[in-house]
Order: structure tokens, then sequence, then C-alpha cells
């Protein structure tokens, strides 16, 4: 909200600033000036928020001499205006005592009007509300109310109560704290910038520190069973993403591994795909053939997730023995498999809108063999022509010569990459190979 300039509406007729000044100051201006320049010393000595809203009320009653006086300031997201106190003690957290709808009051009309306003009988005032009144006891006689702008922005007003030892506030008061008004003003502007660094300084410093925590969940994981091997990895679209992947050798001749993509990005989708990790690596290993039991167990986890609507991703069993790959989708996914002789198709693709918690794929391998899988976000990258990615453009990546499980993982990313022409990949991707790489 903003206002082209502050008026002073004084209570006994048109007076221009420089006369109320002046009958204000008399002869002993200087020392008048000297007060405001010290006050501006002291409201200006904190970047504290909780500190500075303390000492501006309690300036307020001294500069014109008040019983009790207020600091709200403007909630620019309810468009209210919000009194906060610290209790027990500066260190405390400002606490929210009362909100005023903006136009509410003799508080809220100032806010909206711009203007500084003195009611000396407020309860003639159809403007004044005893709300307050009468939730605390108090008596409201006289207030005195200037908002505080900066650079023409609404921050907030302040108030002085009940003139002390006289009937009311004069014009002359309203000079001097519509003066004070502009000192606060800019001191509690500059408190909220501090405010918001710091904020942001602090914020960043956990981002980083999630970012540096997701990067070990990041790494590549590789597990074996018997002549087969499995490689999984992710990349999230940005810092952080809401993806995962894993695997875990269980005997010499069994293994398991997964990728997941929760239908989040950013800060939100890394702490869903957290808690699937988490859910994952505390979920029962159960036996081979039942991986849809895991996704079933899942489904019910991610019920519990705000945010996280959605999971698309691959559970899959390698077994050693009978060379074969057994796995269970959810979502959004595709699984390609490449036989020797560099031909590659499509094992399974599902759309977001198809989720098979229950239908198990069971994929017997041959020397050579290199199953791929990636989530679904991967079709949904367009390049420079705005045309979208499509299977043939993964089925021609895997079709290549493909030495190893990391070598098929990575043909997937790159084809990814490459599709999209430099232009920013803004899917978050989880792959998956699984090879025979040796008979047993």
């Amino acid at each position: 909200m903003k206002f082209c300039r502050r008026v002073i509406a004084a209570p006994e007729g048109e007076m221009d600033t420089s006369q109320i000044l002046e009958n204000t100051w008399g002869n002993d201006q200087t020392e008048s000036l000297a007060r405001l320049v010290e006050i501006n010393t002291i409201i200006n000595s904190t970047l504290d928020i909780k500190k500075l809203l303390n000492i501006i009320m309690e300036i307020i009653k001294e500069i014109v001499k008040a019983e009790a006086s207020t600091l709200l300031l403007y909630d620019e997201s309810s468009d209210d205006l919000v009194f906060k106190v610290a209790l027990g003690g500066a260190g405390e957290e400002l606490t929210e005592k009362y909100r005023v709808r903006m136009g509410q009051g003799i508080a809220g009309h100032v806010a909206k009007s711009g203007k500084s306003l003195i009611v000396n009988d407020v309860y003639s005032d159809d403007r004044f509300d005893p709300n307050y009144d009468r939730a605390t006891g108090f008596v409201t006689k006289s207030i005195m109310c200037a908002p505080l702008l900066h650079k023409g922005k609404l921050l907030g007003v302040i108030q002085a109560i009940n003139a002390a030892d006289r009937e009311g506030f004069a014009a002359s008061d309203s000079a001097v704290f519509s003066i004070f008004a502009d000192q606060a003003a800019l001191a509690v502007q500059n408190a909220v910038y501090f405010q918001k660094a710091i904020e942001e300084e602090r914020l960043k410093a956990e981002v980083e520190g999630a970012v540096a925590v997701n990067e070990v969940f990041g790494r590549s994981v590789s597990v074996r069973a018997g002549g087969l091997s499995a490689f999984t990895l992710s990349k999230p679209a940005r810092e952080l993403g809401g993806v995962l992947h894993g695997g875990m050798e269980i005997s010499g001749d069994v293994a398991y591994f997964y990728i997941g993509d929760v239908s989040r990005k950013g800060i939100p989708g890394a702490l869903a795909a957290s808690s699937i990790r988490g859910a994952l690596s505390t979920l029962p290993i159960v036996p081979l053939g039942a991986p849809s039991r895991i996704f079933q167990l899942l489904r019910k986890t991610m019920i519990q997730l705000p945010g996280a609507a959605a999971l698309s991703g691959v559970y899959g069993f390698i077994d050693g023995g009978t060379q074969s790959v057994s796995f269970v989708t959810a979502g959004n996914v595709c699984v390609i498999l490449k036989r020797i002789g560099n031909e590659a198709k499509m094992v399974y693709q599902s759309g977001p809108e198809e989720p098979d918690y229950g239908r198990v794929i069971t994929v017997k391998m041959k020397p050579g063999d290199c199953l791929g899988a990636v989530t679904g976000g991967v079709f949904n990258i367009r390049n420079r022509s705005g045309r979208k990615l499509s299977k043939d453009v993964l089925l021609s990546a895997l079709a290549q010569q493909v030495q190893s499980v990391e070598e098929g993982a990575g043909a997937l990313l790159k084809a990814a990459e490459d599709f999209a022409d430099g232009l920013a990949v803004r899917e978050d991707l989880a792959v998956a190979a699984v090879k025979l790489v040796q008979q047993q």
C-alpha cells in the first residue's frame, strides 16, 4: 500500500506544518532539534526489531507525554495491522497480541488514509473501536495516531494514548509526533531489511546443509547378485529435488534396487523423497517374487505425506541364481530392455494416471542384456522447438553398445540432456540399469 505524502490533521482548524513547528518550538528550537537528533540516534542504535519496537513505544510516551503507546506493523500478506510485543525479555520472540483490519478503528483509519489524526474524545467518534478496552479493562480517552511511511509504502502506525496531565493532545504534539514517525519508519525499515537478510542467510545455510546431505544420498549406488549388476542414480532439477534411488545386497545371489520421483520439486519434494527413502530403509525385506508388497506399504506412507500427491518409481529384485529381474512400478515410468545385437524395446511404460502397484514383471536376462528404467518426468522435457522427448530417444540411447550398467544409466541421462539442446532440464530424473555381466 502506497501514499504520496503524510498530511497532518490538526484538531482545531487548518494549519500548515511550518506554522505548527513555529508554535511548537517557539524560541527554543535548538533544544527541540537536539532532542529529535538524540531520539534518532537512540532508535537507530539497534537493528533488532523486537528491541526497536519497545524503544519506539517508550519514546512515544516521553516525547508527547502519553499514558500508553502502541506500534502496529502492516502485514502485506493479510492486509492487516498487527500489534506484537516481546514477552519474557528482549530475547524472546515477538508474540502477536491482536490484529486490526484496514479501516477498522482509529489505527485502521489512519493506515488506510495515510494521514495523521488526533481524537481527544474517542467514545464520541464513530471511527473508534472499543473492543480492546472491553477486553482489557483499559479506558481510552484520547488518541494521537500517525502512519509509518517509507518512500510512500505503509509499514504500520504508531499511537499515543491518553494525554497525561492535560485534557488532550494538541496540534503541537502532532507536529513532533509526525517528525518522530518519519524517524521511526526509517528505523523500522532498516530493521526489517536486516531481519530479512539474517533470515535469508539462515535459510541459505540450511539449504546448503540440506544440499550437502542430499549429495550423500545422491551418490550412485551399485549392487550385485551373482552375475547380475544393478546401478542407480538420480539428478534433481534444482539443488534439491523429489527424487530418490538406492539398492542393497541381501545375499550373494539376491539384491534389490529402486528409483523414485515424487510429484513435488525443490525443498518440499526433497523432504517427501527423504521420508520415502527412510520408509524404504525400515521396510522388512520381502520374499523374492513379492516386491508389490513394498509399493503397497509405500502407498500407505505416501498418504501420510502432505503435498506429496503421487509417487512414480520402480522397485525390483535381481536374482543371480535364476539370472532374472523382477520388478513392480508405480505411476509414470518406463522400462527398456536392450538385447545383444544393439536392439532395444520397451518392456513397460505407464502414464501418471496409471499406477500399477500389484503387477510383477519378470525379465530373464541373457549375456550382454541391459535393462534400463527411468522415471516418467523425462517425457516432459522439451527441446528448443517445443517438442517433447519421445520413447524413441531413450530406445536409441540404450540401443548403443553398453559395456557396463554405469554406461547404461548414463546413456539414458545423457539422452535427456542432449535432447534439451542446452535448455535447462526442469524435471527431476532417476534412472537404473541392470546388466548380466557374466554367465554363472
